[in-house]
């Protein structure tokens, strides 16, 4: 990050242009919806700041490169236009209605690249797992108190804790060590590292290959053996705004005595203010800080107004998780959308019934739950240690990285016990009877959990979960879902409000439409008609209800429900779900409630819709019959649902009915044998000519060889001999091009090719 003047560029907000009057006029629009209450229960919608000539004035301001990152925007990537004070809402403080007069100001504009911008999951410099980070809604200040929160307040009172670009030097907070990294010896510098992410991997990644230029150009200067004028330029351009990288080179410069003599000669080389000399004790300063900057914003409950406070200072997703003698499963390892960006954190788990999907459910919600949730769950009979320790063993394990914390969440499961490590070292002994020691299991994030029976209430439920946890739902069948329709009648009107506008979302209802609360019920009114929440099918209600009451949880800490984050646990998400919906949960939960991070499991191919590369995982069996994940797969939207169905996400060897997979078994097992009597012969004609009059084995013979050559090759897999994916495509071609050969020769009358 560096210094950079506003005024370098032309302002094409400047209110004597017609794109400035455009501007004007959509701020004043959104000022008269918020007055008159039409905007109640809708997202506000900005289009003039996107206009393309703000957009080209942002790249000439800041080079091409992100205003926060100093990566180079490439042209496949088009930057993202980055609102500096939030313009639809703050996630530090959930009553902001967001800085929506500033949206069309060009001073709150920067140019920024996707990673810095949204909220997206990355490979972490310094740990083994992936980090979530990114701007988001994020605008934490020093003193909360002063924060502006119409356009009669004066923002001038506010004291950012990020850095600003265009106002702040960040050589006086970000300091650059040789390898890549950034680290801050400042509140301000360690807040923007964490928000922004500033050392996700490939950010180091990318800053390490520019130091490796400097260092190969700037040592000859160093040894006195090389000042020639050509590798002096290309030095010193690595230092001009427009390059990337040039805070941490400008910081590199200033290190060494000589190129900093160097540097302080050529003013007209490297015309922008120089960064003061980056001394060994500050950088080890600068270290110890950030360190200690981490380990204090993870210390905290969610029982303490400051506890809540550094819950929103960053992203608090799960990362990484270990699974080890828990029940099925021996040994588990998931890192959590390693590969994913999608818009919200999202896990799909797949596979077979018996293979563990439920279980990394529960172990989930055990860990991150806090022990007063945990003891709920001991005490009611729902939770019973020795049920979760693998056979024969004598204990299990399960840790939980969670994003901002210095280390993973720990929990040792004993037959009579559990036993739990904080990050920080502490521990606590839950027994089974429900008997508590120690200290440290503290609610640290907010958590749902929903097995795959979800019961609506039929009379109103007695109280379940605790202050930041729900999930006895997933330990208990017969524990119902919120009553809906209470909850949302004793709403006040803007929570109420706030509320329409996710579940509006999630309906997938049309902007005009709007909940209403009328004669003791709530309504959904589109136009001139209404229909009341009780009389929407039971597949409508169910998903309100589990929306509901997870909102119920969520508004405890988030009362703009719009910005809450927490973790959500479904198990079976498409039950009780037409496939339409099917198709649609997805998108509609990740619309409805963004920062929400989701995992879940499915059965339905269709449910796949939505996600991306690096969201699902297949839970499936081994050789030895342990299971294992399945990962490295191949994104969903890649595939149709019959193609789901067929592929390595669900497993299936065909869509036929069970008659004619009975006909393939013997088919299968008949073609896997080296040698075959002439009663297996006759059979095996048998069954294909069947299968052939079915139309199974082709109908061309272009068809017919393939479908051969393939059988051959899926006999043997069939029948217990495994080969790697790539090896039976090699055979099957193999296979097919010797059939075709023999086919040529056959037609030719002559010898084989």
């Amino acid at each position: 990050m560096i210094l950079v003047n506003r005024s370098r560029a032309p302002n094409p907000l400047d209110p004597s242009t017609k794109l400035g009057e455009a501007a004007i006029a959509e701020i004043d629009r959104i000022r008269q919806e918020l007055e008159s209450g039409e905007a109640r229960q809708r997202r506000l919608v900005f289009k003039v700041y996107r206009d393309k000539r703000v957009r080209e004035a942002l790249e000439e301001l800041f080079h091409g490169k992100c205003a926060y990152c100093e990566t180079s925007i490439s042209a496949n990537q088009p930057i993202e236009i980055d609102q500096f004070r939030p313009k639809g809402g703050v996630t530090e403080a959930p009553n902001h209605p967001g800085y929506w007069w500033l949206a069309n100001s060009w001073d709150n504009l920067l140019a920024a690249c996707i990673d810095c911008n949204r909220q997206r999951n990355h490979l972490s410099k310094m740990e083994p797992s992936v980090q979530t980070s990114g701007k988001g809604n994020r605008f934490p200040l020093v003193d909360e108190a002063q924060r502006a929160c119409s356009p009669s307040d004066d923002i001038g009172r506010e004291q950012p804790l990020l850095l600003n670009p265009t106002m702040d030097e960040p050589s006086d907070h970000l300091v650059f060590d040789a390898d890549g990294m950034v680290h801050s010896d400042t509140e301000r510098g360690n807040a923007t590292i964490a928000v922004l992410g500033l050392n996700r991997v490939g950010l180091v990644q990318a800053r390490q290959r520019v130091m490796t230029t400097f260092k190969a150009l700037a040592e000859p200067f160093m040894a006195g053996r090389d000042t020639s004028d050509e590798n002096l330029d290309r030095l010193m351009k690595m230092a001009e705004d427009d390059a990337p990288y040039a805070g941490m080179i400008r910081q590199a410069l200033s290190r060494e005595e000589e190129m900093r003599a160097l540097l302080d000669s050529l003013e007209a080389v490297a015309p922008a203010r120089k960064p003061g000399k980056v001394t060994k004790s500050r950088l080890k300063r600068a270290k110890a800080e950030s360190k200690s900057y981490t380990s204090r914003m993870s210390d905290y409950s969610l029982d303490t107004q400051e506890g809540r406070q550094k819950f929103k200072s960053q992203q608090r997703f799960i990362e990484r998780m270990t699974i080890h003698n828990i029940r099925a499963i021996r040994d588990l390892e998931i890192d959590f959308g390693q590969q994913s960006h999608g818009p919200t954190p999202w896990l799909m788990l797949l596979g077979e019934n018996g293979t563990g999907k439920s279980t990394v459910l529960q172990a989930i919600a055990l860990v991150v739950s806090g022990h007063d949730q945990v003891h709920n769950l001991l005490k009611s009979g729902r939770l019973d240690p020795a049920t979760l320790v693998r056979y024969r063993c004598q204990s299990g394990r399960v840790t939980v990285k969670l994003s901002g914390f210095p280390k993973p969440h720990e929990l040792i499961v004993y037959r009579d016990r559990l036993e739990f490590h904080s990050p920080h070292g502490q521990v606590m002994t839950l027994t089974a009877d429900g008997s508590a020691s120690g200290e440290g299991w503290e609610a640290q994030t907010l958590v749902l959990g929903y097995g795959a029976t979800r019961l609506l209430p039929r009379k109103e439920r007695s109280e379940t979960g605790e202050k930041f946890s729900r999930v006895e739902n997933l330990f208990d069948a017969f524990v119902p879902l919120i009553d809906a329709q209470t909850w949302l009648m004793g709403l006040d009107g803007k929570t109420f409000d706030e509320t329409a506008i996710v579940l509006k979302d999630l309906l997938a209802l049309d902007e005009a439409s709007e909940l209403i609360r009328d004669q003791g019920q709530v309504w959904v009114r589109d136009g001139n008609s209404k229909t009341a929440l009780k009389d929407l099918s039971d597949g409508y209600q169910t998903i309100v209800a589990v929306t509901v009451d997870l909102l119920e949880v969520l508004s405890r800490i988030w009362p703009n429900l719009t910005e809450a984050e927490g973790v959500v646990l479904i198990d079976e998400i498409d039950a009780h779900l037409h496939p339409t919906w099917q198709m649609e949960i997805v998108g509609s939960l990740r619309k409805a409630l963004p920062g929400v991070q989701y995992i879940t499991t499915t059965h339905q191919p269709l449910c796949l819709r939505g996600l991306t590369r690096g969201e699902v995982v297949v839970m499936q069996r081994g050789e030895d019959g342990l299971v294992e994940p399945l990962t490295d797969l191949p994104s969903p939207e890649d595939f149709r649902v019959d193609q789901l169905l067929t592929s390595d996400f669900f497993g299936l060897r065909s869509t036929v009915d069970p008659e004619v997979e009975a006909l393939f078994d013997t088919y299968y097992a008949l073609l896997a044998l080296d040698t075959r009597t002439p009663e297996q012969e006759a059979e095996l004609a048998r069954l294909q000519d069947e299968l052939k009059d079915r139309r199974y084995l082709g109908n061309t013979q272009r068809e017919t060889l393939f479908y051969e050559a393939i059988d051959a090759m899926l006999a043997k897999r069939k029948t217990g001999e495994r080969r790697s994916p790539e090896n039976l495509r090699s055979e099957a071609v193999e296979q097919v091009s010797s059939m075709w050969k023999q086919v040529l020769a056959e037609e030719e009358g002559g010898k084989p090719l």
